[in-house]
C-alpha cells in the first residue's frame, strides 16, 4: 500500500486516517529538524517529515 495519500494533511488528520487503516504516524523530522525517535522497527508505523504541522514527505515504514 502506498502511503502518499496522507501528504498535505495535518498531523491530526493523517493520524486519524492512518488509525482507521490500522497504522500509526510517527514524525521523524519537523520543520527540517530531526526528532529523537526509537530505533525499533514496526511495519505498521509510517514515518513522516512535517512542515508547519502538515505532512510534507513520507520517509517509509518502520
Amino acid at each position: 500500500m502506498k502511503d502518499e495519500w496522507i501528504l498535505g494533511l495535518t498531523i491530526e488528520q493523517a493520524t486519524r486516517k492512518l488509525q482507521a487503516e490500522g497504522l500509526k504516524l510517527r514524525v521523524t523530522f519537523t520543520d527540517g529538524a530531526a526528532v529523537i525517535v526509537t530505533r525499533d522497527v514496526r511495519p505498521e508505523r509510517v514515518n513522516v517529515a512535517t512542515i508547519d504541522g502538515v505532512v510534507a514527505e513520507i520517509l517509509g515504514r518502520g
